[in-house]
């Protein structure tokens, strides 16, 4: 297993990307969302997200403050791999 942070800026998002290992992310500052799938969910401080394998992703810094997460991921994972859809973030 390994821990990433990530920093994402005001109106600012992550790459919309999906991989083949599920991954668990837990926001430390900020708030804004996350997109699973077609979904779009609000999140904040001490939030968990849960990404299961192949669901295509991204977080969204869209709240006028940086977001902050660490993301726990399998060591052996993938690489990320563009959804089929080529679509923008929400």
């Amino acid at each position: 297993t390994e821990l990433r942070y990530f920093e994402v800026e005001p109106g600012e998002t992550t790459r919309f990307e999906r991989h083949l290992h599920a991954h668990a992310v837990v926001v430390l500052t900020g708030s804004g969302h996350v997109r699973l799938g077609e979904e779009l969910h609000p999140i904040e401080a001490f939030d968990l997200v849960y990404v299961a394998p192949s669901t295509p992703h991204c977080f969204l810094a869209d709240r006028g403050e940086p977001l902050g997460f660490l993301c726990l991921v399998d060591r052996e994972r993938d690489r990320h791999r563009p959804p089929q859809s080529q679509r923008r973030p929400l």
